[in-house]
């Protein structure tokens, strides 16, 4: 262990002491320019995107906008329609009581004839099956 600790600190040494050696260094230099212009080329396409997508989002917000309104009012004017359909219907349901007392006799009266009808057949078709 100790000639473990006793190699990890004379490696450690030798790395702490010894002093960088730039061979070449204006290649270093145009390689550092290079990155920084790159990394702002990729900021740029990081600015496009992102205004890209606010677009988009107020685009569809406005679609969806102009759908409820035409929701809206496509429900307005078939509730306007309903009312006018309803008040035709008064209009032409506004009986007096006279009218409607007259409407139910006559009902009650073709009731009656239907039932005659009805009895006066059934006795002549038993008349005929007893013969």
């Amino acid at each position: 262990m100790e000639k473990k600790k006793f190699t990890y600190e004379e490696i450690a040494g030798y790395i702490r002491n010894a002093s960088p050696v730039l061979e070449n260094p204006e290649e270093l230099t145009q390689n550092i320019m290079a990155q920084i212009k790159q990394t702002s080329k990729n900021k740029m396409k990081h600015k496009i995107i992102c205004v890209t997508g606010l677009l988009s989002g107020v685009a569809a917000c406005l679609l969806l906008c102009l759908l409820a309104y035409e929701t809206i009012q496509l429900s307005e004017y078939y509730c306007i329609q309903d009312v006018k359909q309803i008040s035709i219907t008064d209009e032409r349901m506004n009986f007096s009581k006279q009218e409607i007392k007259e409407m139910i006799r006559e009902k009650v009266e073709n009731k009656n004839r239907k039932e005659r009808i009805y009895t006066l057949y059934s006795s002549y078709k038993q008349k005929n099956s007893s013969k």
